[in-house]
This record gives structure tokens, sequence and C-alpha cells, in this order.
């Protein structure tokens, strides 16, 4: 077991930042939006009424396949078990793909719309905005025939949406804005969460950080929605009218419009060289499964953990002599970073 922690140390000491756009695949007719389901990035292509997929674990530059064709200006996408939900937004419709079967079928959800765009799926419910009435409906899928329930309207050109919890953001295009709804308290207006935007279109949560394409400007934003005063920073720059986002863990994919082609931003790991090693300070027990202390600590600080990835599972404030539980974390080895600067290595056994 000792040797495994040797090895991870070792490892984790020479990650280096790798942050790149890499073309996907070149292969799509105006490509609008994304989803991802597994291994499989589904696409819409606004111009040319197809749905496709390409394989996120093939070789690049890929190769897209054809799932169906015949819908009218595809906008929204959702992939969900067998089943993808598409936004038809020249056809005012939601059709559903059934791909469970090797010839995929379609039929239609709910008709008589008013040009949606975006999709978010909650459970048994689909919500979906539509550009149209400026507003957010929502439809039941367990529903012999659904019915459209207006959720809440005002918005300003409500292209894309995205859950996280009960928290609906939503990215108003003409509006240079993204909003926020809380679904769960029956709040039928947004609120304002970051107005700086420049032609906000799409949107996507990994984790705790949002990312937004920002159609004019010809970039990808991200923000920390845990932060006590959020603030868009820039992903990646010079991408060509980006309008669709999709991500996982270690990739954001990005639907390119004009150049007719899918990129992704590789997500930096960790590099421990970014980050000046405390000889004064200690965590113990180390390694640990169920809590760690701070060792030599004069007063309280704000910490926050980053597991091997770069990502960040934990924050807090730790006072003199606290215990902070790890319970809850992965087996993994982990950055603690104080405020003063200071980080330590722990891992979680």
């Amino acid at each position: 077991m000792k040797q495994i922690y040797n090895l991870l140390f070792l490892v984790f000491g020479i990650f280096t930042i790798n942050a790149q756009t890499t073309v996907v695949t070149t292969g799509t007719t105006n490509p609008y939006r994304l989803s991802l389901s597994g291994n499989d990035l589904y696409i819409s292509e606004f111009n040319s009424g197809i749905i496709s997929k390409l394989d996120i674990t093939a070789p690049l530059p890929t190769t897209k396949s054809n799932v169906i064709t015949g819908l009218n200006r595809p906008m929204g996408i959702v992939a969900t078990g067998n089943y993808i939900y598409v936004a038809e937004h020249f056809g005012n419709k939601i059709s559903r793909i059934d791909i469970s079967a090797p010839t995929a079928t379609m039929s239609t959800v709910i008709s008589g719309l008013n040009n949606p765009t975006g999709l978010a799926i909650k459970g048994d419910e689909l919500y979906y905005a539509e550009t149209g009435s400026n507003s957010i409906f929502k439809i039941n899928l367990t529903d012999a025939v659904p019915t459209a329930v207006l959720v809440a309207n005002a918005f300003n050109a409500p292209y894309g949406i995205f859950f996280k919890n009960d928290i609906l953001y939503i990215a108003e295009f003409s509006g240079n804005k993204v909003s926020t709804l809380d679904v769960a308290s029956g709040a039928t207006t947004g609120t304002d969460f970051i107005t700086d935007f420049n032609s906000p279109i799409d949107l996507t949560i990994n984790g705790n950080t949002l990312y937004v394409a920002e159609y004019t400007a010809n970039k990808v934003s991200k923000v920390d929605i845990l932060a006590a005063v959020p603030t868009k920073e820039d992903l990646v720059s010079g991408v060509q009218t980006p309008i669709g986002l999709a991500a996982n863990t270690s990739e954001v994919y990005i639907a390119e419009f004009d150049a007719n082609k899918i990129s992704k931003y590789n997500l930096p790991t960790l590099s421990a060289d970014g980050f000046v090693l405390s000889k004064s300070l200690q965590l113990y027990p180390n390694p640990s499964s169920n809590f760690i202390k701070v060792s030599n600590m004069e007063k309280a600080l704000n910490y926050t953990v980053y597991n091997s990835l770069g990502q960040q599972v934990l924050k807090g404030k730790v006072e003199k002599n606290e215990s902070i539980d790890i319970q809850n974390l992965s087996s993994d080895l982990y950055l603690f970073k104080l405020e003063d600067g200071n980080t330590l290595k722990f891992i979680k056994k």
C-alpha cells in the first residue's frame, strides 16, 4: 500500500497543465447544440435538419454519423436513456427520437409552440425555452398527451437552459446576461446572475463551474457558481461563433456554427509546480479516511480542496485544532490550499 501512495505522489507531482483546443470533427453543417450521453456526443445540425453523433473516445479528428434526418431547424437537444429530445425551432414542436433500435424513429411530443430553443430535463419533466414568447415552459413526459405549463416569462431571448439541482440557468441572448430560476420556489421571473456577457447563447455546468458560449465575442467563459461574488473568466477565445456546449470532467465540447465543426477544450489538470508547499504546517492523520486536521495553525483560514484532476471538491473555513470531515470524498490524492498561500497534500483512503 505504501508503494501505491508513493506512486500517487510521484504521478501527482509531474502533472502539468493540459489546456488546448482540438478539432473533434469538421463534417457537420451549422452544428447548433450538443448533448453528451456516455461516450456519445449528439449534435443538432441546424440548416441540414440532421441529428448526428460521434464517439468521443475515437481518434481525432473523427467522423460523425447521422442518427436521423428530416427535422425542421433543430436547435435544443438532450439525450437521456434511449431517447433524444429535440426542439424544432421552425417546426414549432418538440420531437422524440427513439434510439433503442438499430434504425432510429421519431415522433412528436408536443406541437404548436412558439420557436422553441433550449431544452433541459429534471426528473419526468422537460423544460423548454421559447424565443417567440420569451418564456420557459415545462411538460410532463409521462403524460400520454403532454400539455405545456408556463413556468416563467419576461426573459430577453432565452436560448440556452441548464439545471443544477433546482436552479435553472438561462442564457438570455439579447439581454447579454445569465439569469437563474429556482423552480422549487414557484418563482415566475428570473433573477440576474451575471449581466456582462456578450450574446450568451448556450451554457452547461460541470461540477460547480458554469460554462457560457458568448456567440458574438467568439469565446467561451466560465464562472464558479459557488463564489460569493460570481465573476466570469475567459476559458477559451478565438472559437468561431460558439453556439452549443457540452462538458464532462475533462473536456468542454464546443459547436462552432459558422466553422461547421466541433472542437473541444481540454480542462487543465493540477500542476504541483504552481503551489508553494508548506514546511511548517502539516495535515494529520495522513492518509486518512474520516477527518484531517492542520497542525501549527495560528489563526482561522479559508481553505479549498482539489482532487487529482484539478477539480474543486471542498471548501470552507478551518479553525485551530478543528477537524475537517472528508468521509464523503473519494479515495484519491488531494491538494489542500489555504488562503495564506500554503498548500498541503493528503490522501483519502
